[in-house]
């Protein structure tokens, strides 16, 4: 699957980035999309929606995360 090859490229770049830059910025249009996923974190938790799908996930913030972070 394509999405997963998308998102390992993503997470190899978190890891070599020093959190300054990461991408340079692209606009296209949504009709351009392969794939359209939104998604929205606060301090409580994180969510992804997958319209097409109608499919979505949520996440709660683990409570035994380290202080220094």
């Amino acid at each position: 699957m394509e999405i997963r090859s998308d998102l390992e490229w993503v997470r190899r770049r978190i890891l070599l980035s020093d959190g300054v830059f990461l991408l340079e910025s692209l606009m296209w249009t949504e009709a351009e999309a392969d794939v359209v996923i939104e998604s929205d974190a606060c301090l409580e938790g994180l969510g992804f929606w997958y319209p097409k799908r109608a499919l979505g996930f949520y996440a709660d913030v683990p409570t035994c995360l380290p202080n220094d972070i």
